[in-house]
């Protein structure tokens, strides 16, 4: 690592804390004058950013917008929260096999899962 960086990993606990950390979440308002001249005024207003500090994996959240934005290196998913016609049901794609999870890994992660939003 580099002086700085050092400084700054020690500052906050050390190298060992960090890896205790699997996320960090954040509760923002991103807004500005450039949102509104592209259409998208209150876009990113009231969402939650939850940084993967293990994988490079970045999960937005909406609240009350029934959505999540999922972004990785290999692809970004936009879904919907509440998918209660998935659970139960076989779901394939034609994905090559991979490593990260495909859409359709994806789909049934949010369809299986408890309402995290409220």
């Amino acid at each position: 690592m580099t002086k700085l960086l050092d400084i700054a990993v020690e500052a906050h606990g050390g190298l060992d804390r960090w890896r205790q950390i699997s996320s960090i979440s954040v509760a923002a308002s991103i807004t500005g004058a450039i949102w509104f001249v592209k259409g998208k005024g209150d876009f990113l207003k009231e969402v939650v950013l939850t940084a993967d500090t293990k994988t490079e994996r970045l999960t937005v959240d909406f609240p009350g917008q029934d959505k999540r934005a999922i972004f990785t290196p290999a692809r970004i998913v936009v879904v919907k929260l509440k998918c209660s016609e998935l659970p139960g049901k076989n779901l394939a794609c034609g994905c090559e096999p991979r490593i990260e999870p495909c859409h359709a890994d994806v789909l049934l992660e949010h369809a299986n899962e408890k309402d995290t939003m409220n």
